[in-house]
């Protein structure tokens, strides 16, 4: 079988700099204004704004861009924004092309169709940034010629952010935010908060200690309170304590009782902007067993069907994966009492790759 020798970067890109990606419509951000501060509505700022009824009801105070109704509560109101992170750290473990579907639901995931774009049993950390390119391989990279449709990808499911964001009333003032160690009515213009070094999960629990144990940290909760809030909030600059916070992706569900394993296949188009389908699997340590329970569920499987396969042909010079992740932080605010709006953390929302190939015949173009 033919070979032909390329050089691999991972690119993190934004939405609008990538021609791929400059038509598409990605809902459920927050409203910003032209500086790119998060809108505080005016009602969100009295508090008088929710989402959810009953003993559900919550209080939300922003609102999502372009009239976008979400559709768990049928609301344009918000606790929750969306948006691009900073930085990024991810460990990878494994990137392969495969000509046949790697997910296999429940059972193990099936490598046998799939080629080795990258394979490291220890891991690479890698952080990416908007706009930046960053190597992931050592040395260069030979592929096999053929019509690849999947893309499988193996990570840490611990994942790394480090980001600030600044917010902003409705009528253009400086907002008052609330963070770690602030109490009520103390602050003034602490209109950007940022993140620090905390440890969380995406169902919310804090787990017990075998789970702290076999992953190596101390997960702790989160919520509207000055003890409970894993960000800080502040008038200036961030402080030295500014810092990457971990969102540990437990279970692709639930409550985090019991492990969820498996997510099959479903659009990332409307998440993301890409058009392509995702599904995962949680992984033990060997990188190919499915987890079975929280304690060993230490990796994440991201599964990725393209509607156009990955070309490699004899012309292929390049070759370059595309990490959109225009919404791959999801900032979380909650409300206490006297409507003071608390950051309590960060969470890690679903990213997506596009891979580009670049030819001979296209003039160094990426394709």
């Amino acid at each position: 079988m033919k070979k032909y020798l390329i050089t691999l970067l991972v690119l993190f890109v934004t939405l609008v700099l990538s021609s791929t990606f400059a038509n598409a419509e990605v809902t459920g951000k927050c409203v910003t204004d032209t500086n790119g501060s998060i809108v505080i509505s005016a009602a969100g700022k009295l508090g008088n704004q929710t989402y959810g009824s009953g003993e559900e009801e919550t209080k939300a105070p922003f609102n999502y861009e372009n009239s976008y109704v979400d559709s768990e509560f049928s609301s344009n109101n918000t606790d929750a924004c969306q948006t691009q992170p900073l930085f990024y750290k991810i460990k990878f473990y494994k990137v392969a092309m495969c000509t046949a579907d790697p997910y296999t639901g429940n059972a193990n995931p099936d490598y046998s169709s799939c080629t080795d774009i990258f394979s490291n049993p220890s891991g690479k950390e890698v952080i990416v940034e908007p706009d930046k390119e960053v190597d992931l391989l050592d040395d260069n990279l030979l592929l096999p010629l053929g019509n690849y449709k999947y893309l499988t990808v193996i990570l840490s499911n611990h994942l790394h952010i480090k980001t600030k964001q600044k917010y902003v009333y409705a009528d253009g003032s400086r907002a008052v935010m609330y963070g770690s160690g602030d109490t009520g009515g103390a602050n003034s213009n602490t209109d950007l908060c940022y993140t620090k070094a905390a440890v969380t999960t995406y169902t919310g629990s804090t787990h017990d200690a075998s789970y702290n144990s076999a992953h190596g940290v101390t997960v702790q909760s989160s919520d509207n309170t000055s003890s409970g809030s894993r960000m800080e909030c502040t008038s200036g600059d961030p402080s030295t304590d500014y810092d990457y916070a971990t969102e540990i992706i437990d279970s692709l569900g639930g409550d985090g009782t019991s492990l969820r394993p498996n997510l099959a296949y479903s659009s990332m188009l409307a998440d993301t902007g890409v058009d392509v389908e995702l599904a995962a699997t949680m992984l033990k340590t060997d990188n190919v067993s499915v987890a079975d329970d929280l304690d060993n569920a230490l990796r994440i499987n991201a599964h990725f069907k393209y509607t156009n396969p990955i070309v490699i042909s004899e012309n292929t010079v390049g070759f370059k994966l595309n990490f959109a992740t225009t919404r791959g932080v999801s900032l979380d605010a909650g409300q206490d009492g006297s409507e003071n709006i608390f950051m309590t953390k960060v969470g890690a929302d679903p990213f997506t790759v596009e891979v580009q190939t670049k030819t001979r015949r296209t003039r160094g173009a990426w394709r």
